[in-house]
């Protein structure tokens, strides 16, 4: 998978290897200006390098 070419790229599946749900999860908080929950650490990393908070929740 090549970098996309802007950052954040206008597809959040161009720069997330990761599965449709976590694609549609960032899109839906970068649209909603909404922090996103989640447990994935690799999710939360994607979500911070493209400016969406992120919320951890107490296990």
């Amino acid at each position: 998978m090549k970098p996309p070419e802007r950052f954040p790229p206008d597809d959040p599946r161009e720069w997330l290897n990761s599965c449709a749900n976590d694609a549609y999860f960032l899109d839906c908080a970068l649209r909603h200006g909404a922090p996103l929950l989640t447990l994935d650490r690799t999710l939360s990393r994607a979500a911070a390098a493209l400016g969406v908070n992120t919320v951890v929740p107490e296990v």
